[in-house]
C-alpha cells in the first residue's frame, strides 16, 4: 500500500509516524521539497512505479479531493472520494468516483468485500 500525496515526502512521513500509521504503508510517494512532482498525476505515476505498476485493476485510490480522483482516473484507476475530508462535494462528482465512502466504517467494508 503506498500513501500518494502531493505534500512533500518528508513531511508525509513525519505525519504517518506522528499518527503511528507508517507500518501500514509500504512506500511513500510523494512531492519532492524542491517542489516538483507536486501535480497529483505525477504524485499517482510515481506511486505505480513504486508499487510495481501492477495491472490497473488491483489498485484503488482513495481521497477526498478532486485532484485525488482526477490523478487516479488519468491513470486508469479507480477512485473512492471519502466524504468525510476536505473535498468539495460539488467539485469531487463532477470526476465521477467509482466509490463513494461517508465513514471509515463504509471504507472498511469496501476494501474487504
Amino acid at each position: 500500500m503506498a500513501l500518494a500525496t502531493s505534500k512533500p515526502t518528508h513531511f508525509a512521513k513525519q505525519v504517518i509516524d506522528y499518527f503511528r500509521i507508517a507500518s501500514f504503508f509500504d512506500f511513500i510517494a510523494g512531492a519532492n521539497i524542491d517542489g516538483s512532482r507536486t501535480d497529483k498525476k505525477e504524485v499517482v505515476a510515481f506511486a505505480l512505479e513504486l508499487t510495481g505498476n501492477k495491472p490497473k485493476n488491483e489498485y484503488l485510490m482513495i481521497g477526498d479531493r478532486e485532484h485525488d480522483v482526477r490523478g487516479a482516473h488519468f491513470h486508469s484507476v479507480e477512485a473512492c472520494w471519502v466524504n468525510y475530508g476536505y473535498g468539495d462535494e460539488k467539485i469531487v462528482l463532477l470526476e465521477k468516483p467509482e466509490f463513494i465512502c461517508h465513514s471509515v466504517s463504509e471504507l472498511a467494508e469496501l476494501l474487504l468485500s
